[in-house]
């Protein structure tokens, strides 16, 4: 068989596949808005939440939404990755309004146009002071900790899936209780 043929079919194939999984499926992208001026928009979510996943990868929002992540806490403690370059950063982006590090495609609050004025979020003591002084190095730990090591969700949002999954037929997590280990 020539490279020519063998390419034939790997086209074919992976046309077929993907057919197959987006059977059904709307086709979404033309109704996302992916251009929302975001200027004298705020989001706390990387002020007030850490995410962490099976992998020891963490993230300060939805890894969906925001896929940089903040850290590794296989590597680093929870001080370490608070405070993390990538932390910092992702932060700024959200006090400058560019939110340049989140997903505007799939965000749902950016997508539904519902996050708060930076004047709404003032409302808030701790958050007034954030950004007042643009902090993005933040003395006091998450408020919030979500522990994305279950992979059922009863959500079903264009981000991350079309359907609802309640169980997990035969999946092993490979490493159970590494990070609770860690964080202790």
């Amino acid at each position: 068989m020539n490279f020519d043929t063998v390419r034939f079919y790997i086209d074919k194939t992976r046309r077929t596949w993907m057919s197959l999984l987006n059977r059904g499926q709307q086709n979404t992208e033309a109704s996302l808005n992916t251009k929302r001026h975001l200027s004298g928009r705020f989001c706390q979510n990387p002020f007030r939440q850490m995410d962490f996943y099976e992998d020891g990868k963490v993230y300060s929002c939805c890894s969906t939404w925001l896929p940089q992540p903040i850290g590794d806490l296989r590597k680093q403690s929870i001080k370490e990755i608070w405070n993390s370059p990538n932390s910092q950063m992702i932060r700024e982006s959200i006090l400058d309004g560019s939110f340049r590090y989140c997903d505007h495609k799939v965000c749902p609050r950016i997508q539904a146009n519902d996050l708060p004025t930076v004047t709404e979020a003032s409302q808030d003591v701790r958050l007034a002071t954030i950004i007042a002084s643009d902090q993005t190095r933040l003395d006091e730990l998450p408020e919030f900790y979500n522990f994305c090591h279950d992979l059922t969700c009863n959500l079903s949002c264009p981000s991350c899936r079309r359907k609802k999954s309640s169980t997990l037929k035969g999946l092993i997590l490979k490493h159970p209780g590494r990070c609770r280990k860690k964080s202790i």
